[in-house]
This record gives structure tokens, sequence and C-alpha cells, in this order.
């Protein structure tokens, strides 16, 4: 799926700042073609940790207050991505 999202030029600057770092140093991370290999990169960060709560991305999740504390389902380990089908 494609989507498109407006980001503030600053954050565009740091996170192609981010990606010429890891691209010099030669970072094994999968963010060497451009920045939406990062913001890629970020945004499944967050999808993982969101589906599975042992997983060390989670704590990225938890950081940005994501996880929602009064929902059971957020400390269940899911896996796929998205809103789980009823049983």
């Amino acid at each position: 799926m494609k989507i498109e999202l407006e980001i503030d030029s600053g954050v565009i600057e740091e996170l192609k700042y981010i990606q010429y770092l890891h691209e010099e140093s030669g970072s094994t991370l999968p963010i060497k073609n451009d920045v939406n290999d990062l913001i890629n990169y970020i945004l499944a960060s967050v999808a993982i940790g969101s589906c599975k709560p042992r997983s060390c991305e989670r704590e990225i999740v938890q950081q940005l207050r994501l996880v929602v504390f009064s929902h059971d389902d957020h400390f269940k380990e899911r896996d796929c991505f998205g809103r789980p089908a009823l049983q």
C-alpha cells in the first residue's frame, strides 16, 4: 500500500542525515538507498513493537507512549499486523 505523508522539512533533513551517517559508516541496517527506507524501517519497528510485546521494538512503542495500557489486546502476541479478526 502506498500513502502520502506531509512531514516537516526539518524532520526530513534530520532523517536524511541519519540515513547518510548509516550509509557512510557501512551500517548493515536496510536504510541505505534513501530516506524512504529509513522511514519504512522506523514505522516497521513501531508496528512490530505493537504486535509483539516481548520484542525489543516494544520499547520504542512504550517510549512513544503508544501502548494502550487499558486494553488487554495490546499485551497479546500477534503473528500479523493490523486488527485481529473477531473470534
